[in-house]
């Protein structure tokens, strides 16, 4: 018999008894990475390069999740080769900590790669990189919003890495300073005001967790944490108003973050003592007596009559605004706010004028 009739056999074989061994895999859980399996995908209903590139993505997170025997060999591996890094292939999307914590991957805007230093602005003609042209795009934002309100703060709201990298993986290492770190001073030496509260929040663990175990996102002492400092460090004025003896807050069990779908794990409605409710003088924060609220095509606008700060603020923001803004509704007289990611469509002069303007940008995207 022809001996490489004999190899194609052999080949064809094992691929073809390995290939049905996937379809009859009955795992439902990786139980060393305690998420679920990914399923076969869907073909795609019409066709886009975008479209095919997430299938084939998913097909190979189905095939790799599928493997035979996948659990055992990654725990060999990792027994006859302990210093051998292994990625997971949902790590491209979310990171396993330690003590259950859940962390973003790389596949959002780098979030890793930026908390080591492979990525960094520098001081550079590159406009992809450039500290110098993103500081330019802040600065042309800032004067188009100071065209019609009086203050502006930009706060860039810390990537939950930065506040708890002790709970990452061993193998992943932050880097001395933040990747953006040039990027703001070029901001500051231009005279805008620029607020990183790592060092405040950093400060403020001792009094609980600030940030979600299986969410990306701050909670709502994380978020009263910043709010009083900006307080603190912008409007001290008005410190006899707003005092931290106003506040209080009750534990209330744990969520499933948004991290759980992400990286497709399995919430075990553990009690991380994570997640709080806000209350005001005795009233939960997201409770206001005496308040209307209006929504237009450029922005909302929420009027406290019983607000103790009569001024009015703009808030333009991300999703970590959401926690912010209630403690902002309950002190401030007015409260506007544009998302983020709509701001862009509008163009100056800008329907709103108020006392003081906060631009709130995720860390990762700033």
């Amino acid at each position: 018999m022809n001996k490489n009739f004999i190899i194609s056999i052999t080949v064809c074989s094992i691929f073809f008894g390995t290939s049905v061994l996937f379809y009859f895999n009955k795992e439902t859980i990786i139980i060393s990475e305690n998420r679920h399996v990914t399923q076969f995908p869907s073909l795609p209903e019409k066709v886009s390069t975008s479209k095919l590139k997430k299938f084939f993505s998913q097909l190979s997170m189905f095939y790799n999740d599928n493997f035979p025997c996948r659990d055992k060999i990654i725990a060999a591996t990792k027994e006859l080769f302990p210093t051998m890094k292994t990625e997971t292939a949902a790590q491209s999307n979310s990171i396993q900590g330690k003590d259950g914590w859940l962390f973003l991957g790389n596949a959002y805007n780098r979030t890793i790669d930026k908390l080591t230093g492979k990525f960094r602005y520098y001081e550079t003609d590159n406009k992809k990189f450039s500290a110098s042209g993103r500081c330019q795009y802040y600065f042309d934002q800032a004067q188009n919003i100071l065209s019609g309100s009086k203050e502006l703060l930009f706060l860039i709201a810390p990537n939950k890495t930065a506040i708890y990298p002790e709970f990452l993986p061993k193998e992943i290492v932050p880097a001395p300073k933040p990747f953006h770190s040039l990027l703001t001073q070029k901001m500051k030496d231009k005279g805008l005001n620029v607020y990183y509260p790592q060092k405040d929040l950093q400060a403020a663990k001792s009094k609980g967790r600030l940030y979600y175990v299986t969410d990306t996102h701050w909670n709502s002492l994380g978020a009263y944490t910043v709010f009083m400092n900006i307080l603190k460090q912008y409007f001290p004025e008005y410190g006899s108003l707003v005092k931290d003896s106003d506040f209080s807050f009750k534990s209330v069990p744990s969520i499933a973050g948004d991290l759980i779908n992400i990286g497709g794990y399995v919430f075990d409605s553990q009690n991380y003592n994570d997640n709080y409710q806000a209350f005001y003088k005795n009233t939960p924060v997201s409770a206001i007596a005496d308040f209307t609220q209006t929504n237009l095509t450029a922005y909302s606008k929420t009027e406290n009559s019983a607000a103790c700060i009569d001024k009015s603020i703009w808030i333009i923001g991300d999703s970590f605004s959401a926690a912010l803004r209630p403690f902002f509704q309950q002190t401030f007289k007015t409260v506007y706010f544009t998302s983020l990611y709509e701001f862009p469509n509008f163009a100056p002069p800008y329907p709103v004028q108020a006392d003081f303007v906060l631009y709130e940008c995720v860390e990762r995207n700033f």
